[in-house]
């Protein structure tokens, strides 16, 4: 890009400067440049004339046939039904000749899979839910590449006559005519030969359309000369621009497609790589023997496949040239746009009038139908960033939603609770003993494979295969060993699952009466005792008395400001909220599904929490909240960059 542009700056000074254009020429070794330097170019002041071809892999047609061709491939037969992946319809409907007939179908369809989190579809849903006759002509199609061939040409045919009506019709036009125009030669080429399969087909396809390149019509003797290297054959002109003069591109690359190795190709006497580079150097002696000014332009960089080199052409011309008296030369530097990104930019979000307005939504005074609450895991996140709490729970930021191909993390979570809450909800109140849940073991296959049905991770005719099958299989073995800490702990009453309405609340001066709350996983009574268990699925840390820390103070500190403690902080605060409302001693604790063979994971060894206790955590926790309310004190990012490895932010904050 930035070699385009300094060619056509080049252009621009040479014709200010009196330089004729017809005498002036840009040759391209690397014609993938040829898209960014018309952009370049001054065509307001000055005429330009292509001589080179514009490569048919770069249109919108070659990616449409392309994309297609690839979710027809890749469809498969399901129960009678052809299904399509979302993966691979998502580049078909994305591009631009897909939606020419029905413009809002890639947003219609991706939230359609969003929403139902739909991984795969049938042929039928597809055409129920386009109102393009054209487009359910083309997904109707059958299935062997004859056909294909067919409904792509009826399809681009209609295209064509679409872009009649267009400003950019005269373009898409010609692209089309040369593709068809290909397309037909191909299709009688391979008539009457074998059966070739859709794989083969689109490579067949891809590989022949690589090459192809669409001419260019316009006035040759007007206008600046654009031109690939091998189209200044038998040319003069006056100033000559080379760009992308390096080596590797001026000569291009030794790339035979043979399998003939070069020993071989030598003796006898065949073309090798040595040839074209004669033709190179020849066409390159050519051009530049009758010229005035010669500028070469290459890159210094080794990114991509540029290899930083100049070419061995410009070499040798410099030590032809060097102690020539008539001959000046002169080599210059240019550095190309480079972002100005700083390395550590402070971002902190001010508690302005506008952001304390929106932070009311979590005060009782908000009324029932705005008012929200703080909850757990939005304290964890003001622990973790500030900002990152404001982001997320006050400005209400989103993480794009996707359909999942796999069962994730966050999924399997929510599975495994609310099987759990569906074998024990009839038990509520009540107290369970081994034997009765050793009868609700068996019903663990059934109400998981409804759970994945019905949050639907899982449709209801996908049959699970791969890795799907492989987690769910884990999450049953999950859900049952459970079970078995369950059955060895018998009997216990359940209190609650799932449990919501318990609820603290933090009166702020000239703010109102903040809401803290949220959803306790399970809790239940064993001799006399209030257990309060939370259910986790990913890694946990305890902070506990020892060597770090050696006091009770300092535990409880440590819940308070770093955030791989979280779940020991939402544990504690299910104590707090629970408190007011019960009489028995508390005690809290943590299943975690990686260290089941632990058991749960009991706060403080297993005793009970003190209401001296609960209440010093209180009390934490109303100094916190009182600090998320101060507008003294902005929204600020973490100092600890590591908390920012996995945050959905982190491109907000220039943290990646």
């Amino acid at each position: 890009m930035a070699q385009a542009q300094l060619a056509a700056q080049k252009v621009t000074e040479l014709l200010d400067a009196g330089a004729r254009p017809e005498e002036t020429a840009v040759v391209l070794a690397d014609e993938k440049l040829l898209v960014p330097l018309l952009y370049s170019m001054p065509m307001q002041k000055h005429k330009v004339n292509v001589t080179m071809g514009y490569p048919m892999r770069a249109t919108v047609v070659f990616d449409f046939v392309l994309s297609y061709l690839e979710l027809v491939r890749k469809a498969r037969q399901r129960e009678g039904h052809l299904v399509f992946h979302v993966y691979d319809l998502r580049p078909f409907l994305s591009n631009a000749y897909t939606s020419i007939f029905q413009p809002e179908i890639y947003k219609q369809l991706n939230q359609w899979f969003i929403q139902e989190k739909r991984t795969r579809v049938t042929k039928d849903e597809l055409l129920d839910r386009l109102s393009s006759s054209e487009l359910k002509s083309l997904l109707s199609s059958e299935l062997d590449w004859k056909s294909i061939f067919e409904s792509l040409k009826s399809y681009l045919t209609t295209v064509f006559y679409h872009f009649k009506e267009t400003e950019s019709g005269p373009t898409d036009q010609e692209f089309i005519y040369f593709f068809l125009k290909s397309l037909n030669q191909l299709n009688d080429y391979l008539k009457g030969r074998q059966d070739f399969s859709l794989k083969l087909i689109r490579k067949i396809i891809q590989e022949h359309f690589r090459a192809v390149k669409i001419p260019f019509e316009g006035e040759p003797v007007q206008g600046v000369q654009i031109m690939g290297f091998l189209e200044t054959r038998t040319l003069d002109f006056k100033h000559v621009i080379i760009v992308s003069a390096n080596e590797g591109k001026l000569p291009t690359a030794r790339n035979l497609n043979s399998y003939v190795p070069y020993g071989l190709r030598r003796v006898f006497a065949l073309p090798t790589f040595e040839e074209q580079d004669a033709i190179y150097a020849y066409h390159f002696k050519r051009l530049i023997q009758r010229s005035e000014d010669i500028h070469f332009i290459y890159d210094n960089t080794t990114q991509g496949d540029s290899t930083g080199e100049k070419s061995r052409f410009i070499l040798q011309q410099l030590k032809r040239y060097k102690n020539v008296s008539n001959y000046s030369i002169e080599t210059k530097n240019y550095e190309g746009y480079v972002p100005d990104v700083q390395q550590d930019v402070k971002v902190e979000m001010p508690k302005s009038a506008e952001v304390r307005q929106l932070m009311k939504r979590f005060t009782v005074e908000a009324g029932e139908e705005e008012s929200k609450f703080l909850s757990p895991t939005s304290l964890t996140n003001y622990i973790t960033c500030p900002l990152k709490f404001y982001l997320k729970n006050v400005a209400s930021f989103k993480e794009l939603e996707d359909v999942e191909e796999d069962i994730d993390a966050r999924n399997l979570g929510i599975v495994v609770h609310e099987v759990l809450e569906f074998l024990y909800t009839p038990w509520i109140g009540k107290e369970i003993g081994s034997e009765q849940i050793k009868l609700l073991k068996a019903q663990v296959e059934k109400q998981l494979i409804d759970s994945l049905h019905r949050n639907k991770i899982v449709q209801e005719n996908q049959q699970l295969t791969g890795r799907d099958l492989v987690t769910k299989e884990v999450m049953e073995q999950l859900i049952q060993k459970v079970l078995d800490l369950d059955m060895a702990d018998a009997p216990f009453k359940v209190v609650g699952l799932e449990q919501e309405g318990y609820e603290e609340r933090v009166s702020i001066p000239e703010v109102g009466t903040v809401r803290i709350s949220g959803t306790i996983d399970r809790v239940d009574e064993k001799d006399g005792v209030l257990r309060i268990t939370d259910y986790k699925t990913g890694k946990v840390e305890f902070a506990k008395k020892g060597r770090t820390y050696t006091t009770d103070e300092e535990v409880q500190e440590a819940l308070f400001v770093d955030p791989k403690y979280k779940s020991g902080f939402q544990a504690n605060l299910y104590a707090v909220l629970v408190r007011p409302h019960v009489s028995q001693e508390i005690k809290v604790g943590i299943t975690t599904m990686k260290s089941l063979s632990q058991g749960t994971q009991w706060l403080k060894n297993g005793q009970t929490l003190s209401d001296n206790e609960i209440e010093a955590f209180g009390a934490r926790l109303n100094g916190l909240v009182n600090e998320i309310f101060n507008p003294e004190i902005p929204f600020v990012q973490t100092d600890d960059l590591e908390r920012c490895g996995y945050c959905e932010f982190a491109k907000i904050c220039k943290r990646v």
